[in-house]
């Protein structure tokens, strides 16, 4: 299927901000839509120092890759779906290794006959009195041969005498058949203690299990990566971080537009994917995309983003000890490459998931590992072709106006919430009129308290675990 306009010009988006970034930035960077913004101040606090739940909130969601280099957050959140795909996991023990098991028990069971019996031999019949006596758990003659070996012959292999051959070969070997009958069981009992200390961990954090703490009785799930507050501001600060985007949009048909991105042509998009809304006070005034394009034959719009910063966050994995951490890769990796098949280990069971819907490219178990923000952009709309409609478009627009600016699934900034304004509209000679949007003031690092201070999300890495 051919790309449409819109896949081609968030892949082109993409490929500006790879090429401006370089090795800082891993394949799978997607264009993303969030006005709300990125809480920036990872730390808050003065009298006890917190983490920002906002910006743990944003970095703790699952997302949805649309496939045309576009991808949107949504309003859940990763670690929950993650806990309940847990709920989900069993241990499955495959036909062969089952049979296997079973023979190795018989074979256990009956060695075990064979100690008893040359025990006996070379030291008379067991009694229940004696084994009461001897305090051996298990209480039966099995129990009491351990016992009595450990405490007369100690060590590892007990050194039982030559005299005591055949009893020695006996227990050695049986010995060994036991261990090897708890290892397989110990493999399993470690594998659902994992499920359920992740489990536990990702829907309970808190102090005990590493959880970062949010506030004076609030904890999130623990990530590890983001940068300290001071690298973030004196990157979203740093005005050589700054990428110029320029689109051209050409009128090439009655309600169709060509669009170019930096000289690469994208092809064509409705008129209607490009709408300016103004407003007071969040109140739409009503200037359509029917006037933009009634004022117009061609507009150029240029986007700068200054202070481009990356950064990354990966969830904690859980320690060796289970006691730490949250997120398990051996747990998903188990259940992608086993679930469904006659092999031992973890599995997905019941019909409330799929792995064929979870994982893998474009599925649903999908995260932002790496966020790319900046400073709220500043917009330069140039209206070419406007000497019948330039006093219409001055006239519906005015500086200090409230504006939000779409381009279809492409780009969308402001809202009613953003503070993004008209900041100047100049008339000119030449038939053209330029319209400057942006944020109403700089980022504030003073008055906004820290916790809400927020910066534009241009787009990031989304990544399908395992």
């Amino acid at each position: 299927m051919a790309e449409t306009t819109s896949e081609k010009a968030a892949k082109a988006i993409s490929r500006e901000i790879r090429a401006y970034l370089g090795g800082t930035i891993e394949p799978g960077f997607a264009v993303i839509r969030y006005p709300p913004g990125f809480h920036y101040n990872v730390q808050y606090g003065s009298a006890e120092i917190y983490y920002n739940p906002h910006t743990f909130h944003l970095i703790d969601r699952l997302c949805v890759a649309h496939g045309n280099g576009t991808a949107s957050l949504t309003s859940a959140s990763f670690s929950a779906k993650f806990a309940s795909v847990l709920g989900a996991v069993g241990y499955h023990v495959s036909t062969a290794d089952a049979a296997a098991a079973a023979k190795a028990s018989k074979a256990f069971s009956k060695q075990e006959k064979q100690v008893i019996g040359e025990f006996e031999s070379a030291f008379g019949r067991i009694t229940q009195r004696m084994i009461k006596a001897s305090g051996a758990i298990p209480a039966t003659k099995a129990g009491y041969i351990v016992a009595y070996v450990q405490k007369t012959y100690p060590g590892s292999p007990p050194p039982i005498p030559f005299n005591l051959a055949a009893f020695g070969a006996a227990y050695t070997q049986w010995l060994s058949m036991g261990q090897q009958l708890e290892k397989v069981a110990r493999q399993q009992q470690d594998a659902l203690h994992l499920v359920a200390a992740a489990t536990e961990n990702s829907i309970g954090p808190s102090a005990l299990n590493g959880g970062m703490k949010t506030g004076a009785d609030a904890w999130s799930v623990a990530y590890s990566g983001l940068p300290d507050n001071n690298t973030i501001v004196a990157s979203l600060t740093d005005a050589s971080r700054t990428l110029t985007v320029t689109f051209e949009l050409q009128r090439d048909g009655a309600d169709t537009v060509s669009l170019r991105l930096n000289d690469q042509d994208l092809g064509s998009i409705p008129q209607t994917d490009l709408r300016l809304t103004l407003g007071h006070d969040g109140a739409a005034k009503g200037t359509t995309v029917d006037d933009l394009w009634s004022a117009a034959q061609k507009i150029e719009m240029s986007i700068v983003y200054t202070g481009i910063t990356v950064l990354r966050a990966d969830p904690v994995e859980i320690s060796a000890d289970l006691k730490t951490g949250w997120y398990s890769r051996q747990i998903l990796t188990d259940i992608v490459n086993k679930t469904g098949k006659d092999i031992t280990g973890l599995q997905l069971e019941g019909t409330q998931f799929s792995v064929g819907e979870l994982f893998g490219k474009d599925k649903s178990f999908a995260r932002v590992r790496t966020f790319v923000i900046s400073q709220p952009p500043t917009v330069t709309m140039r209206f070419h072709g406007t000497h019948t409609g330039a006093a219409k478009l001055t006239a519906e627009i005015s500086a200090n106006q409230s504006a939000q600016l779409d381009l279809g699934e492409i780009v969308s900034f402001g809202g009613e919430t953003t503070g993004f304004n008209v900041l100047d509209v100049e008339d000119t000679d030449d038939d053209v009129v330029s319209i400057t949007l942006g944020p109403a003031s700089p980022m504030d690092f003073t008055t906004v308290p820290p916790i809400d201070q927020t910066a534009h999300v241009i787009g990031g890495v989304v990544v399908f675990p395992p």
